[in-house]
């Protein structure tokens, strides 16, 4: 699965146009993104790095988007 299409069904999944939802995603990405990065010395740091510059995508969109 392409970063494109795990991207995509990221934006499927919070669509959603009220500003808490906004809020609440950027606080959950910027968790998992987090979560990620302390857990990566325990996992496969390949994987755990392109999952991170994922998440840092959808982060970025979405900060972006409540401005």
């Amino acid at each position: 699965m392409g970063k494109d299409m795990i991207l995509e069904q990221l934006n499927y999944c919070f669509c959603r146009n009220s500003i808490i939802y906004d809020v609440a995603r950027v606080i959950f990405l910027s968790n998992i993104k987090t979560t990620i990065q302390n857990n990566a010395r325990f996992t496969n740091q390949h994987t755990i790095s392109q999952t991170a510059d994922i998440l840092e995508l959808v982060l970025k969109r979405y900060e972006d988007s409540l401005q």
